[in-house]
């Protein structure tokens, strides 16, 4: 799931590249960028949910919580809260504030 979460992850870069290259001649690139955004957050949640691995292990150093996620739980985590933040860019984008692909 971890290196799943890594491959959305590259195909969501190069989602941004074919808008940014592309986008400006076609309109219908952008709608189809942020379907195909929509599409991995979606993905990524479900995989955050549905993580059948150990989501966190016990420190005992002093000064930490006890409970610290682990490494590939957190990939996902980090993922997933990365693409919810550009879904919203991509939807201000339709919307006629183009914030994320300059303007």
């Amino acid at each position: 799931m971890v290196l799943l979460a890594i491959i959305l992850d590259i195909l969501s870069v190069g989602n941004y590249f074919f808008q940014l290259t592309v986008g400006p001649h076609t309109g219908v690139a952008y709608w189809l960028g942020t379907i195909l955004q929509i599409i991995f957050a979606v993905i990524l949640l479900l995989f955050a949910i549905t993580y059948k691995g150990k989501k966190n292990i016990d420190v005992k150093v002093p000064g930490y919580k006890n409970d610290v996620p682990t490494l590939r739980y957190s990939i996902i985590m980090a993922s997933l809260i990365l693409n919810i933040p550009v879904i919203f860019l991509y939807v201000l984008n339709l919307t006629g504030a183009p914030i994320i692909f300059g303007g």
